[in-house]
């Protein structure tokens, strides 16, 4: 498993205009399809302003989110970038599960449960294969997109900070796993529905069994600065998203907050078991449910307000 930096590919030309924008990109590992990022300059831009990538929920609707961080974008001057991975290019698999594996049968496995929030998965039936080249992953673009962004602003940013909810915590969280990058800093990882575990006791998504990352690569991912970022509301009593019902996900909690937890420590756990230092923390916002411009606005207190 090749757990560093992914493609240094930088070929498409983009602008950077003060205020709000978007660029469109093909994505490195298959030009068919597109990636539209969608910004925010703020006013006060130098070089020296740090740069923070946004991947949105479900909806993949990166204006909105980008829309939801312009107020702190001008308050600690940092650029935002926030990539949208269209459904008519990126499935499920493509997108919640980062593209680690093919497509799958899962649509004829899962029902929603009438008048929820709630999708029932008979995963028993679940197939899928598992992609083995982590070149082929979704990581990397995030990589290619911070590239860009440097090459076209001259900044003199090495690093990036990522924030993603609801899906994207399920990208991000992920990342956090299965990918390492120098480039990359601080991952806050938000309020998942499930996770993937780092134990081989369960297949993917629940856990790595049958992955390129085994046990004795897990020391790789705990180096990461992975954030589980958990707004403490997004509990039983929560009705927005989609939550999913399934053996595995079960196993994890009964509501997104108890599940993030679960996921923490049973990281914590396996860091410990093998001996290796743990980077990951876990950060819980009090009074904040499944809401990602609350969540959004708390992160930017942790990343960017002095302490």
């Amino acid at each position: 498993m090749k757990l560093i930096q992914g493609s240094q590919k930088v070929s498409s030309q983009i602008e950077i205009k003060e205020g709000s924008g978007n660029f469109l990109i093909n994505d490195s590992r298959d030009s068919s399809k597109k990636i539209r990022v969608f910004y925010y300059k703020p006013q006060s831009f130098s070089k020296d302003s740090k740069i923070l990538m946004v991947i949105p929920g479900a909806g993949r609707n990166g204006d909105d989110y980008r829309d939801s961080w312009i107020e702190a974008s001008e308050k600690y001057n940092v650029l935002i970038l926030s990539p949208s991975f269209n459904e008519l290019y990126y499935s499920f698999e493509d997108y919640h599960l980062g593209g680690i594996t093919g497509p799958s049968n899962l649509m004829q496995y899962v029902s929603r449960v009438e008048n929820t929030n709630k999708v029932m998965l008979d995963e028993a039936n679940l197939e899928f294969p598992i992609i083995q080249d982590s070149e082929k992953w979704l990581f990397g673009e995030f990589d290619r997109i911070f590239d860009l962004a440097v090459a076209t602003l001259g900044s003199h940013q090495t690093t990036y900070d990522l924030f993603g909810h609801s899906a994207g915590g399920h990208v991000l969280h992920r990342m956090g796993l299965f990918y390492h990058s120098d480039k990359v800093n601080r991952i806050l990882a938000s309020n998942a529905s499930f996770y993937t575990l780092p134990t081989t006791k369960y297949s993917y998504p629940f856990g790595i069994n049958e992955t390129p990352l085994t046990p004795k690569k897990l020391s790789t991912s705990f180096k990461n600065k992975l954030v589980v970022f958990l707004g403490e509301m997004d509990n039983a009593d929560e009705t927005g998203g989609t939550f999913l019902i399934s053996e595995s996900a079960d196993k994890q909690g009964s509501h997104r907050f108890a599940r993030g937890k679960y996921f923490f420590e049973r990281a914590k756990q396996t860091a410990n078991e093998l001996g290796c230092p743990f980077n990951w923390s876990i950060e819980v916002i009090p009074g904040v449910g499944h809401n990602y411009s609350k969540m959004g606005l708390a992160a930017s207190e942790f990343l960017y307000a002095p302490r």
